[in-house]
């Protein structure tokens, strides 16, 4: 590895590593884990299949059901099977879980805030610049 690819290793590793306390924290607030967080920031049209959740999430069927299935106790979520085929099975969010899903969006851009706030108008085109580059890559 080159010694600039190295530092910029580095310094991203060093970005994931601080963003995940700070993230842990205001989830903690919420009283919710990050995978609780995912599915209910992945459910976007207010209904999503247990199959493509699990799609998104990069988790088995069963994972996802199961995170499902804790969210249903918690009164986040509700599961109802297709009235088209039973075997597909939709998750929607509760009144609850769509007040959760607010106070989450809100939580992310805090902490993009906290992360951002202090960068010039051209720090951030460069920025921007960069992170093209990289999705690029990938």
């Amino acid at each position: 590895m080159k010694i600039h690819h190295e530092k910029a290793y580095t310094s991203i590793m060093t970005l994931g590593q601080s963003i995940g306390p700070a993230w842990q924290k205001m989830l903690a607030e919420l009283g919710i884990t990050a995978a609780q967080a995912e599915v209910v920031l992945a459910i976007t049209d207010n209904t999503i299949n247990i199959r493509r959740l699990s799609e998104l999430l990069g988790v088995t069927s069963s994972a996802a059901t199961q995170l499902v299935e804790t969210l249903q106790k918690r009164g986040t979520v509700t599961r109802e099977n297709s009235n088209v085929d039973r075997r597909i099975v939709n998750v929607s969010l509760t009144k609850n879980g769509t007040n959760i899903q607010s106070k989450l969006i809100i939580a992310q851009k805090k902490l993009i805030e906290q992360i951002v706030g202090s960068l010039t108008e051209h720090d951030v085109q460069e920025l921007e610049r960069i992170h093209s580059k990289m999705i690029t890559n990938l």
